[in-house]
């Protein structure tokens, strides 16, 4: 609704005196019409859609995401995975960790000793988590995702 619209639907009820309707009613009416021009038209918005693939275990969970380009079926070759550290039991308490390093994921896989390294130094994996990012990351490269 635009602003002239907004203003003859107020200035139609106000002058519509012999609509049978009450004082009350017209301003009633003219409460509605303005809420509805401040509330009710949608601003158009442009999302990006994405894909996840999800992986979880009692100790961890892992998912990945990527972004669909445009509005087409191709995806944008970076990943990004967030990462929820679920060992200490209560959900309250878990610690949730964001990653999108695609060389950072390539080095896990490819046993490079700093990305390893950072398993343990920052994050502090247990060799199941390790292997569980792993065969996660291989499940990813089969897919298409990590290239």
């Amino acid at each position: 609704m635009s602003k002239e619209e907004l203003i003859k639907d107020i200035l139609d009820v106000i002058n519509s005196e012999n609509s049978g309707l009450g004082l009350a009613q017209r301003l009633s009416e003219i409460e509605k019409i303005v809420n509805y021009y401040h509330n009710g038209e949608p601003i158009e918005i442009y999302p990006t859609f994405t894909e996840e693939c999800c992986v979880e275990t009692d100790k961890y969970c892992f998912v990945a995401s990527r972004l669909r380009k445009g509005g087409g079926d191709e995806f944008y070759p970076d990943i990004s995975i967030t990462f929820t550290d679920k060992r200490t039991g209560d959900r309250d308490t878990w610690k949730e960790d964001y990653w999108d390093n695609n060389e950072w994921f390539k080095g896990i896989l490819e046993g490079n000793i700093e990305s390893i390294a950072s398993l343990d130094e920052e994050i502090g994996l247990c060799l199941q988590g390790k292997r569980q990012l792993k065969g996660f990351l291989n499940r990813l490269v089969e897919e298409g995702w990590l290239v």
